[in-house]
C-alpha cells in the first residue's frame, strides 16, 4: 500500500478545531483521528458547560416541632423502589431551518461538532463536512446546541490580539465556512490595514468577494424569473439550490453526490496525514466476518475485539491492504485529505475559478469539449466535481491534461502561461468583435501559484485510483461524449 505524503494546510476542521481547543474531554481516538498540531496560542470558542442537575433540599417547616411520643412512632410503610432509567440526552426543542450546529457528546466521551439536521425516534442525524452521519440515541449522552455564529465570534475576537493577524484569518475562514461573509468581509478589511500584502488576507478577500457576486447575480437573476412568472406562477425560493446559481441560459450543471465525494475522498487519503475520520462498528464487523481467514487479521477472538479500539487511520490502513473495496463507502471522511485541501485552495481557488472557469472560457458554452463549473466555487460539490473532470479530460492527442508523473509538463499548467513561454501555447479565444480576450493565470514558471500547482499534483496519490464512479460531464452543443480514460489500481 503506498501513500503520498502531502502538503500541510487549513481545512475549515482545522479553523474549527483551533475554536474548540479547550473543550472538556476532546474527541476520543477510538472514533476519530486527532486533526493537525495547532499553532502554540489557538483560538478559544467558549462552548456551553453542561446543565447540571440541582440537588432539591426539603422545605424548612414554618416553626420548629416537637419530637413525635414514643407511640406515635410508626415504621414507615414498605415501598418498591422504582427502577431509575438512564438519562435521556438533553434535546433541542427546535432546529432552525432544518441545520442547527450542535456538538453530540457520546457516551463513550467523543464529542462530534456538525449541524443537526433531524431528529427522530431512533437517531440524531448530522451533518459533518457535508456528509449526513447518523448516531443512534442509546449511544447519545448529550446534545449541546452552540450560541449564534455573531456570539461565538465576538467572544474569540476578543481572546485574539490585534497584532495576530495570522489567528485572525484563521477566524475569517471560521466564519466564511458559517456563510457568514459580511462579518468575514470586515476582519479582513480590518487586517489588511495593517498589512496591506498579507497573502493569505488578500486571497481570502478575494474568493470571499467572488462568492458574494455570484450570489447576489443568482439571487437578482431568480427575482427576475419570478417577477416574469407573476404571483401564481413564482416557485418558493430556494437559496441553497445549485441550480438556481446557474445562468438562466445554461443548462443545470450536473455535480458529484455527498456520498461519490465521500468516496473520493476515501481513495486520496495519505496515510502519515490522515484528515479525521469515522469508522463505524459495523463496518469492523464486516471486515471480520468477510475476510476472517485473511492472515492480516488478528488470530486470536481477544485481539480481534481490540480492532473496535483501534485508531480508525489503522483501520483503514487494513481496509486498503485488503483491497475491501466493497467497505470504502462505509467510511466517513470529516474533512478533505491534504491533497484536496491544496487542491481547492492553491488550484481551484487560486487561480481556475478567476482564468479557466470564467464565462468566456471554460465556465459558459463557448468552452469546447471541457466544461467548468463556475457558480458556488467554495462548495465542496463544485471543486471535488471540477477536479475529476480536470484529471479524466484528454486532449486530441489523448494526453491528459495532468501529468501526474512529469507535472511540469502537465498541459494544464502550460496552458496557463503566456504562450511565448510555453511548449504547449493556448489556443486564441476570441470575443466577437474578433479579438483574442484569452490572459494567462500563471506569470512564468518563478510564479508562485506555478510552484503550488507543482506541489499539488505530487501530493496526489499515485498510482492513480478508479475511483468506480460514473460521471457524464456537460458539454456544448455539437460536442462528443468521449469516455474517461482508465486509472490505476489502490
Amino acid at each position: 500500500m503506498k501513500s503520498q505524503a502531502g502538503p500541510s494546510s487549513r481545512s475549515p476542521w482545522r479553523v474549527f478545531a483551533l475554536a474548540t481547543t479547550l473543550i472538556a474531554g476532546g474527541l476520543s481516538p477510538s472514533l476519530a483521528d486527532e486533526p493537525p498540531t495547532p499553532p502554540p496560542a489557538p483560538i478559544q470558542e467558549p462552548q456551553q458547560a453542561p446543565e447540571s442537575q440541582p440537588s432539591q433540599a426539603e422545605e424548612p417547616a414554618d416553626g420548629p416541632t416537637a419530637p413525635p411520643a414514643e407511640s406515635e412512632k410508626q415504621p414507615p410503610p414498605a415501598v418498591p423502589t422504582p427502577a431509575v432509567p438512564p438519562a435521556a440526552p438533553t434535546e433541542p426543542a427546535v432546529i432552525p431551518s432544518g441545520q442547527l450546529e450542535t456538538i453530540l457528546v457520546l457516551k463513550d466521551g467523543a464529542q462530534v461538532v456538525g449541524r443537526l439536521v433531524s431528529i427522530d425516534d431512533e437517531k440524531y442525524t448530522m451533518l459533518i463536512a457535508g456528509i449526513p452521519t447518523r448516531f443512534a440515541k442509546e449511544n447519545v449522552l448529550r446534545v449541546m446546541p452552540q450560541p449564534p455564529v455573531e456570539e461565538r465570534y465576538r467572544q474569540m475576537r476578543g481572546s485574539i490580539d490585534d497584532t495576530d493577524l495570522d489567528r485572525r484569518v484563521l477566524l475569517a475562514e471560521w466564519l466564511r465556512d458559517r456563510k457568514r461573509y459580511d462579518l468575514a468581509l470586515s476582519e479582513l478589511d480590518s487586517i489588511l490595514k495593517s498589512d496591506a500584502n498579507h497573502p493569505r488576507a488578500r486571497e481570502l478577500k478575494k474568493t470571499i468577494e467572488l462568492q458574494v457576486d455570484i450570489d447576489k447575480a443568482a439571487a437578482q437573476r431568480k427575482a427576475a424569473r419570478e417577477a416574469d412568472k407573476g404571483p401564481e406562477r413564482a416557485a418558493p425560493a430556494d437559496p441553497e439550490s445549485d441550480d438556481s446559481r446557474e445562468s438562466e441560459h445554461t443548462r443545470p450543471f450536473p455535480v458529484l453526490s455527498e456520498d461519490q465525494i465521500n468516496l473520493m475522498r476515501v481513495y486520496e487519503i495519505d496515510l502519515t496525514n490522515p484528515p479525521r475520520l469515522l469508522i463505524p462498528r459495523e463496518l469492523i464487523s464486516s471486515l471480520l466476518t468477510k475476510y476472517a481467514d485473511d492472515s492480516l487479521l488478528p488470530a486470536t477472538p481477544e485481539q480481534r475485539e481490540k480492532l473496535y479500539q483501534t485508531k480508525p487511520s489503522q483501520i483503514l490502513d487494513l481496509v486498503f491492504r485488503l483491497k475491501a473495496k466493497d467497505l470504502y463507502p462505509m467510511v466517513k471522511v470529516m474533512e478533505d485529505p491534504a491533497s484536496l485541501q491544496a487542491f481547492k485552495r492553491e488550484v481551484h481557488q487560486g487561480w481556475i475559478m478567476n482564468g479557466c472557469a470564467t464565462g468566456r472560457c471554460h465556465g459558459g458554452e463557448e468552452a469546447g469539449r471541457l466544461m467548468l463549473k463556475r457558480s458556488r466555487p467554495t462548495d465542496a460539490a463544485t471543486y471535488y466535481t471540477n477536479f475529476l473532470i480536470l484529471d479524466r479530460f484528454r486532449l486530441a492527442d489523448g494526453k491528459p491534461l495532468i501529468n501526474y508523473e512529469e507535472p511540469e509538463k502537465s498541459p494544464l499548467l502550460q496552458f496557463a502561461m503566456p504562450r511565448n513561454l510555453t511548449t504547449r501555447p493556448h489556443p486564441l479565444v476570441r470575443n466577437q468583435a474578433g479579438v483574442d480576450q484569452w490572459k494567462p493565470s500563471i506569470r512564468s514558471v518563478d510564479d508562485r501559484r506555478y510552484r503550488a500547482t507543482l506541489d499539488w499534483i505530487r501530493s496526489m496519490y499515485r498510482p492513480r485510483p478508479d475511483y468506480g464512479i460514473t460521471y457524464d460531464p456537460p458539454l456544448p452543443k455539437g460536442s462528443l461524449q468521449l469516455a474517461p480514460a482508465p486509472n490505476g489500481e489502490r
